[in-house]
């Protein structure tokens, strides 16, 4: 298959898992150091070419042999996770399940080679969520104490990881789950803002976080979010999330503008 299935926006998913969006936008990582060749390195590469759908699935299968060849290589197994993360996002729904339990197997290799690093439990959380997405209701309901669980952990070890990626993770499941589930409106709030103080050229967060705000009729400071996302610019090796940033940011700046045209006074 060339190319790369068709992508749902996350922000007209409505999904009870919607965290799953794009936390694959977290994506690029730590680099490798100068000492880091063969499969590890040549999977980084490839890995940064995963906008083309083939290209991400020769990444994570590069990534298993880095893995395979190197069992206790911590980078090889998050990696592994955080490439079969973007393929649980980006790849065919059929797919999603068994992409997400990969990935949850391979960050659990990563927590178990260094349980004092925060990549292992973030990539675990995230893959959960994706796994939790692909299962749906009410088999997915029982995945939201572990997510939580593992960013809180992340949080505890590094919390601006990822620039802020585990805060953002929790605003998003505040924000998709209803009050009987532990969701809530004003605390997801709160969570996206930490998360963009630690990552203020994170994209994603600024899309989220208008996103928040737009719920809570907060319509002139979600516009603002959006519109400096389409100033950008990228950040470097995250390319490819940015330009699904920009497609939300679009989205989300037509619906604030039916609700209330610029210079309507908007709030």
């Amino acid at each position: 298959m060339s190319g790369r299935p068709g992508r749902r926006w996350t922000g007209r998913r409505g999904l009870v898992f919607g965290l799953c969006l794009a936390i694959a936008l977290c994506g690029w990582g730590f680099g490798l150091s100068a000492e880091d060749t063969g499969p590890l390195a040549r999977a980084d590469a490839v890995y940064g070419q995963r906008a083309i759908y083939d290209r991400a699935v020769e990444a994570a299968a590069l990534y298993r042999r880095a893995a395979a060849q190197r069992p206790d290589d911590f980078g090889a197994w998050w990696k592994l996770a955080r490439s079969l993360c973007w393929l649980a996002d980006h790849g065919p729904r059929e797919r999603k399940q068994a992409f997400s339990e990969e990935a949850v197997a391979a960050a659990g290799r990563a927590v178990a080679l260094k349980p004092e690093h925060p990549a292992g439990y973030f990539w675990r959380g995230t893959a959960l969520g994706f796994l939790g997405d692909a299962k749906g209701f009410p088999g997915g309901l029982s995945l939201l104490k572990d997510v939580r669980e593992s960013m809180e952990t992340v949080i505890r070890l590094d919390p601006g990881f990822e620039e802020g990626g585990a805060w953002l993770v929790l605003g998003r499941l505040d924000f998709f789950l209803p009050s009987w589930l532990g969701g809530d409106g004003r605390r997801a709030i709160v969570n996206i803002e930490t998360a963009l103080r630690y990552g203020p050229r994170r994209w994603v967060n600024h899309l989220f976080l208008a996103e928040a705000y737009f719920k809570a009729d907060r319509l002139a400071e979600a516009r603002s979010l959006l519109r400096r996302i389409l100033e950008g610019p990228a950040q470097p090796g995250f390319e490819p999330e940015y330009q699904e940033c920009r497609g939300e940011a679009e989205y989300w700046l037509a619906k604030i503008d039916e609700r209330e045209p610029p210079g309507s006074g908007a709030r």
